[in-house]
């Protein structure tokens, strides 16, 4: 069996496989980590894979017995898709998919929760307790009902109702509050005895998640892509991929690792400022980026993250929310392959540093795609773009599946007691409410809030030869939905 240990990739200390999670001499997360022997045993190739499916195949190369009876819905061995007709699209040598959207929740997430259970069941835990988004919130409750423990997720109302869905559907106990901070506060001051909180720090799901290397390694019969593009949100996808790389290469099973390209959107890019030798921005973005699970302002692992771009000689780009549509479109219908907002940055920001000439088109390239596209039902409006009946057919049928963020939440108040048209709606936002939001932002917010019903056209007013002012008011569904969001 293999015998881990916990590793510093800041200050290089090591400590023993216990509960803390930060390294107590510079602060940093602690990754687990193996020793060279124990590696090249996992990897032998005279020694054949466990008979296991999916990640624990590589059950050698985990922080486990190699008896342990793993908590497991069939997670893993995904498909590598080569995408021919979306390569001559882009003009690329070659170009794979990892399609991670067939794990058994539609995420990779699914990779690290069949570990945090598998731990949380040896620590014979009761109770599973996170702060979540969206995937790791619905991923962790499918686990826990498979373990049989209870799972109560605290999640910010600012989440995809596909993923909320998911989450009551397996029995979670849900606790909505008012943001992510809030969640994660919450998560660790209500923590009973026998309850497994899974902090951001946790490093057992990156050992689910660096078995996403290990399969692209592996369907690639053992060659390496000269570069894989993964989403950034905390920055633990990348560093579990990196990990995942060093591992096979210290067993001799790798003969050069990937170019790593993490992807993160603009309105929320600490990662990508910080590759760049720029200062994030202090102010948390007020417009809802359509990608929240790659909205993390402060990722606990940019120090990994930034290694991990810098030692694969890879790079980092922020695309926008019409780049990730675009892209989620063209991979929909040149592949069959429908991503979620946050799985789609990865083609957008291919796209984006091929036209910039970042990246060559001879190039191999790998894209991960993280997640469903029919967990984030925004995503299918936004593709259906400017095709009214449509629109309206599908908010009609469930209105509810709109994704409200703070910048729908601050037009309902502006429009509270007042009718204004579009113009001064912005105004509002930018001067009293100090809100960064472009005109055309605050029109597609009014377009969608008006679809749902939760506003309506108020009166026309005509200023001889000027374009036509709209003013909007609160319907009594508008007034009920504002007065509900601002009580939590």
């Amino acid at each position: 069996m293999p015998h881990p240990f916990l590793l510093c990739h800041e200050c290089h200390q090591t400590y023993d496989l216990k509960e803390e999670y930060a390294c107590p001499s510079c602060g940093q997360p602690l990754l687990i980590s193996y020793n060279p022997e124990d590696l090249k045993e996992a990897f032998n190739p005279r020694r054949p894979l466990e008979p296991d499916h999916g990640v624990w195949r590589f059950r050698r190369a985990l922080p486990f017995s190699t008896h342990v009876e793993p908590i497991s819905l069939g997670e893993g061995d995904t498909y590598l898709t080569r995408c021919e007709r979306l390569e001559r699209l882009l003009g690329l040598k070659a170009l794979y998919i990892k399609n991670e959207s067939t794990n058994p929740t539609g995420s990779f997430i699914d990779r690290g929760s069949t570990i945090l259970l598998t731990h949380a069941k040896l620590k014979r835990c009761s109770t599973m307790v996170c702060a979540s988004t969206g995937n790791l919130g619905s991923s962790l409750a499918a686990y826990a009902a498979k373990a049989g423990v209870k799972c109560r997720v605290y999640i910010p109302y600012r989440i995809d109702l596909g993923k909320l869905y998911q989450m009551t559907a397996f029995g979670a106990e849900v606790k909505p509050v008012k943001s992510v901070n809030e969640a994660l506060d919450k998560m660790v001051g209500d923590r009973f005895e026998l309850e497994y909180v899974v902090k951001r720090n946790n490093p057992y799901p990156i050992e689910g998640y660096k078995t996403i290397s290990y399969e692209i390694v592996e369907q690639l019969k053992n060659r390496s892509a000269d570069r894989v593009i993964v989403p950034m949100g905390s920055g633990g996808l990348i560093t579990a991929l990196w990990k995942g790389m060093v591992e096979m290469e210290a067993a001799g099973h790798l003969n050069g690792k990937p170019m790593l390209t993490g992807v993160q959107v603009s309105l929320c890019d600490p990662i990508v400022k910080a590759h760049q030798g720029l200062k994030p921005s202090s102010e948390p973005a007020w417009e809802t980026p359509l990608a929240v699970d790659l909205c993390v302002s402060h990722p606990t692992y940019v120090r990994t993250a930034l290694k991990a771009i810098k030692e694969s000689k890879g790079t980092a780009t922020s695309i926008s929310d019409k780049e990730i549509v675009e892209a989620a479109g063209l991979v929909a219908r040149t592949e069959g392959i429908f991503a979620e907002s946050a799985a789609a940055s990865t083609i957008a920001g291919l796209k984006k540093l091929l036209d910039e000439g970042v990246i060559d088109r001879s190039e191999t390239v790998v894209c991960v795609v993280t997640g469903e596209g029919l967990k984030d039902p925004s995503m299918a409006r936004r593709i259906i773009g400017k095709e009214r009946t449509l629109s309206k057919m599908i908010y009609k049928m469930d209105s509810k599946v709109a994704r409200f963020g703070e910048t729908k939440l601050a037009i309902l108040s502006v429009l509270n007691g007042e009718n204004l048209h579009g113009y001064g709606i912005w105004r509002e936002l930018k001067g009293r409410l100090k809100i960064e939001i472009t005109l055309p932002g605050v029109y597609q917010h009014l377009n969608e809030l008006e679809l749902t019903g939760m506003l309506k056209r108020y009166r026309v007013e005509k200023l001889g030869g000027k374009p036509e002012r709209i003013y909007y008011t609160l319907t009594e569904k508008g007034r009920k939905t504002l007065g509900e969001l601002t009580r939590l």
